[in-house]
């Protein structure tokens, strides 16, 4: 009688702790859940952060405020060289009037994805708004890409500039 009893107490014992891990196993995978979020939450912070140093600049600028917006550009992708998720391309269309009174059109544009063609893009398209003079204003159009971060921004250039 006392082996059974002993017996009793220990298969009790046992689901005891059956149970305990049970529970643990069912707190942790709450909890898991409650810091996936917060991780999701911690990288839609960084790419709010991120997008943030483009997306003031969108809408019509000035050519200082463009010029300023290039040079953050071609900072951002010397950084990220190696982060190719982070390259932004740019795309800007300008119009001219030179010295023979000529109208011409330019289409600036990188479609590789090879950091240095994209950063090499950025400094001719800084470039071209340095030699403009006077207040030529630019209208800027950020595109995103599927992950939520700027992809493209293009500049469209409103009026002449003069060179």
């Amino acid at each position: 009688m006392e082996n059974a009893s002993k017996a009793l107490l220990i298969a009790g014992a046992i689901l005891i702790v059956i149970l305990l891990i049970a529970v643990g196993m069912l707190v942790y995978s709450k909890s898991r859940g409650v810091v996936d979020t917060g991780v999701a939450q911690m990288n839609s912070t960084e790419i709010t952060m991120f997008n943030s140093q483009f997306t003031n600049y969108e809408g019509v600028q000035s050519s200082k405020a463009t010029k300023t917006l290039l040079q953050t550009i071609l900072n951002n992708n010397t950084i990220n060289k190696e982060n190719p998720e982070r390259l932004i391309k740019v795309k800007m269309d300008i119009c001219w009037i030179n010295e023979a009174g000529r109208t011409c059109e330019s289409q600036l544009k990188s479609t590789s994805d090879k950091s240095d063609k994209i950063i090499s893009n950025v400094k001719y398209c800084l470039n071209w708004a340095n030699k403009s003079k006077g207040d030529t204003d630019y209208k800027v159009i950020i595109q995103l890409g599927d992950d939520g971060i700027v992809d493209w921004i293009n500049i469209v250039q409103s009026g002449h500039a003069k060179f």
